[in-house]
């Protein structure tokens, strides 16, 4: 709830209700990592920028953004960041500079400790522009199991009638 934006974890055994990431600007996508002790989201770091951090859950902290760990370089628009299903990797879908339409799946490697990002993130897959992934954080979320990607694909196209 603004003006403090938070990401709060349910702890359906007692019940309790803990904050554990807070922000003076948007937080979006938040999701767990498959151990359950990490979460990726997107912050606004600026105007019309987005990046993406990863972030101890702690039940004994408050984390704000001097605790987070980028890895994702700035963005001038939204995209989505989640968790293979593995601790040491995320993926992200964004528009690319040149692209539009959140076509490309890229990967990038984690430590698998301090959650750093290893190299240069890696191209995994390009939707085709007439099928596009239905992208909405809180509509249309991504799972992921093993080696697959599930997610919602919209199908663009148009028609054209001559008279």
């Amino acid at each position: 709830s603004p003006p403090t934006e938070h990401i709060d974890m349910l702890d359906l055994a007692t019940r309790e209700v803990n904050r554990i990431v807070w922000a003076t600007g948007d937080l979006k996508g938040p999701r767990l990592s498959p151990d359950g002790r990490w979460i990726i989201f997107i912050a606004k770091v600026g105007t019309h920028q987005w990046q993406a951090f990863v972030a101890p859950v702690s039940q004994k902290k408050l984390l704000g953004s001097s605790d987070w760990v980028p890895v994702t370089p700035v963005s001038d628009s939204l995209f989505f960041a989640f968790w293979s299903a593995h601790n040491d990797l995320i993926y992200t879908l964004s528009s690319h500079a040149s692209g539009g339409n959140l076509r490309f799946l890229d990967a990038q490697r984690l430590d698998a400790e301090t959650k750093h990002p290893i190299g240069a993130s890696m191209p995994v897959y390009e939707f085709d522009e007439t099928l596009v992934p239905g992208m909405d954080p809180v509509w249309n979320t991504v799972s992921v199991d093993g080696n697959r990607i599930i997610m919602e694909l919209g199908s663009v196209n148009t028609d054209i009638w001559i008279k």
